[in-house]
């Protein structure tokens, strides 16, 4: 009896040494996961629409870098965000220098520069153009998991969701002018962002005096870019014949910047259009 209760209680030790054991290494291997997890530190963003996201979402200390234009106020409304920022050109050996744990690029990014960056083993997030509404969303979440910051993407979302006017009153026939005095395209991911202001986008409209004399536009947008610098002022629209129709329709101004990567900062924009039309 006193052999089998020796025996018994060296059994016991053992299991209870061998469950100390296994909860020692599971709690180092939550750990690992963890530190394999963490949020970034050192953020490099080298094409201007991840500038906006990454501005938009980066926790306090989080970025490092953004382009020169995205700390150029004539680019994007965001560009105060910037102001304590390294700017950089895109350039793989300004980036490797700044030693990132984390790049965000857009499809336009060199095919060397993010080739480099991985024989490096720095992490790239490749963030796509806009193509549709759900994508400006989707891009939002995208960036905000890349930075460990998911619930602000999520947070992020629901702002531009409720910011986002819901017109009840659509002007079927508008026009909104971009570079070059050509329209704003019906089918496009602006398209379906302006009609939640009150603005249906007329078709086959850019540079033709003919379409517009048939069909007047009810409305003209016109997209300022820099200071002083309206895309209304092109040849075709000085056109005599036009002069009737221009004078009569109502005429509003947006800041385009807003519009070159369709982050959710359009939603101010069109919100304050909205305002501007129901009065």
């Amino acid at each position: 009896m006193l052999r089998w209760f020796i025996i018994k209680n060296i059994f016991k030790c053992r299991c209870r040494l061998q469950k100390g054991y296994l909860g020692v290494m599971l709690g180092w291997f939550v750990l690992s996961m963890v530190v394999s997890q963490a949020a970034p530190m050192r953020v490099v963003s080298i094409n201007l629409c991840t500038d906006e996201l990454a501005m938009l979402l980066a926790a306090p200390g989080q970025l490092k870098s953004v382009t020169w234009l995205g700390a150029d106020a004539h680019e994007t409304p965001l560009a105060h965000k910037a102001k304590n920022l390294i700017i950089n050109h895109g350039l793989a050996e300004e980036i490797l220098f700044l030693k990132p744990d984390l790049v965000l690029a857009g499809p336009s990014a060199k095919l060397s520069t993010t080739a480099l960056l991985k024989q490096a083993h720095i992490p790239v997030i490749e963030v796509p153009t806009v193509e549709k509404r759900d994508d400006i969303e989707t891009n939002v979440i995208r960036v905000a998991r890349a930075l460990g910051h998911p619930e602000k993407g999520r947070a992020l979302n629901q702002w531009f969701r409720n910011t986002l006017p819901h017109a009840t009153h659509i002007y079927a026939n508008a026009i909104v002018l971009q570079s070059g005095g050509l329209a704003m395209r019906p089918d496009g991911a602006a398209a379906a962002l302006f009609r939640s202001a009150g603005v249906g986008l007329m078709p086959d409209i850019d540079n033709n005096v003919e379409a517009m004399l048939r069909n007047p536009p009810q409305l003209i947008i016109k997209a300022s870019y820099r200071q002083n610098q309206n895309y209304l002022r092109t040849p075709w629209l000085q056109n005599k014949a036009l002069q009737p129709i221009t004078a009569r329709v109502p005429q509003y101004t947006i800041d385009s910047r807003s519009f070159t990567c369709m982050s959710p900062v359009v939603a101010w924009q069109l919100a304050a259009l909205s305002r501007q039309l129901e009065q």
